[in-house]
């Protein structure tokens, strides 16, 4: 096997043919990232005939005592399921000594063990020989960890296939209580749209009042203009707000109000001329509904200070290969009510079915199912739309110069021992 420089035209081509094509791995992400300063190489994976088997980029950035780190984030793409990962990674290994880097990390798009909702291994689905083949290569593996750590992609992932015959059969599929929001927020009249460039502030915003109360720290704003720059134009990212409009929102409140006094008076009148326990019932639950519209009315006029209409929720999503990502997602809890969220993943689902792609990726969950994991209340939310637990292999480095990279994990033991003994 050989790795060689190859032009993002071929490099492109062969991504777009691979089931593991991802947009982590485009050179779309690569001009994101040379747009950082960082310098980034299309490389080929060719076999004894010269067939080109594999690819991946690579960003190039300066590590330790004048070496460089080089990183395949979500790759390479490979055939994880051949017999030919080892001998490709090397290839790859080899072509970097020539750049003077001392490590090679990588994080595999691929499938290492499905899981069910609550977590346990599906009989049958490791990947085993993934792992073992990455290993072969040298590699050292950071572990299979789970939690949340903003410093990497996530390992494990929550996924929904969207072979499904129409809308309504997908939503038939989903949990009692997604199904309920996602009508609650059609009845209430929540819309969905993109973003223009002018409206980005917005998503950052949402996002930094998500992070503060879910403990993670978002980006910068300087990173959704990035995302922006480098995709928007291709088609391959969305940003998208789900709104309400107040003056509409309340107008439908009135008309239900209207069509609940009358069905109230023409109850009333039937009750005073023969009274029935099936009819008491009957206003019993009229006059609950209409309480109930009265209270959202009052509570809509304590919205009226916040504008003519509410921004409930943002995301950023990508369009591309096979699936369509949530990248990240933000609600303000105080329109909890009117299911924003649902009305923007639902949009997008439906999306997934009318253009043919074959999931909807929610993205990363730690991996921790219990009630006291990190992420409980997040992956509760996810876990209604009945999907499937991918767990991905990890991080793996590759040592390039192994003399350096010796030198660099003695210094990383010694930070982490002045890291616990201050």
């Amino acid at each position: 096997m050989q790795a060689r420089e190859i032009s993002k035209a071929i490099y492109t081509e062969f991504l777009q043919r691979h089931s593991l094509d991802n947009v982590w791995q485009t050179t779309m992400m690569g001009d994101m990232q040379e747009a950082r300063g960082r310098h980034v190489l299309y490389l080929g994976i060719f076999d004894d005939t010269d067939t080109l088997t594999g690819a991946t980029n690579v960003v190039l950035e300066p590590s330790h005592f004048g070496a460089l780190h080089a990183g395949s984030p979500r790759g390479p793409i490979l055939d994880y399921t051949g017999s030919q990962v080892t001998a490709s990674l090397q290839a790859v290994r080899d072509f970097l000594k020539q750049k003077h880097v001392m490590y090679w990390t990588l994080n595999p798009y691929a499938v290492y063990e499905k899981h069910t909702l609550d977590g346990k291994a599906v009989q049958g689905s490791r990947c085993q020989g993934m792992y073992d083949q990455l290993m072969a290569a040298g590699a050292r593996h950071r572990g299979f960890v789970h939690g949340i750590d903003n410093s990497t992609e996530p390992r494990w992932m929550y996924v929904i296939p969207t072979d499904f015959d129409s809308p309504q059969a997908m939503l038939d599929s989903f949990a009692h209580k997604c199904s309920r929001s996602i009508r609650r927020a059609m009845d209430f009249g929540v819309r969905v749209r993109e973003l223009s460039e002018q409206e980005l502030p917005l998503i950052d915003e949402m996002f930094s009042h998500a992070g503060d109360k879910h403990e993670f720290s978002w980006r910068s704003d300087d990173y959704t203009r990035r995302l922006w720059n480098a995709f928007h134009d291709s088609g391959a990212v969305k940003f998208l707000v789900a709104e309400i409009s107040l003056q509409d929102y309340t107008g439908r409140l009135q008309k239900t109000l209207e069509t609940l006094r009358q069905q109230q008076a023409e109850t009333e009148d039937s009750i005073a001329r023969i009274r029935s326990k099936k009819m008491l019932n009957r206003l019993k639950e009229i006059e609950q509904k209409t309480a109930s519209v009265q209270k959202h009315l009052e509570e809509a006029e304590t919205f009226e200070a916040d504008g003519p209409v509410l921004k409930l929720a943002a995301g950023i999503f990508f369009d591309y290969g096979q699936e369509v990502i949530c990248l990240m997602s933000g609600y303000d809890e105080r329109y909890a009510w009117f299911c924003g969220p649902y009305a923007m993943h639902w949009q997008m689902l439906k999306h997934c079915l009318e253009q043919g792609y074959a999931r909807y990726n929610l993205y990363g969950i730690s991996g921790e199912f219990g009630d006291d994991a990190v992420d409980s209340g997040v992956y509760a939310f996810k876990k209604g739309f009945n999907g499937e637990i991918w767990e991905l292999p990890g991080d793996f480095e590759i040592p390039v110069d192994p003399v350096r990279y010796s030198l660099l994990r003695v210094a990383r033991k010694l930070k982490g021992i002045r890291h616990r003994t201050s």
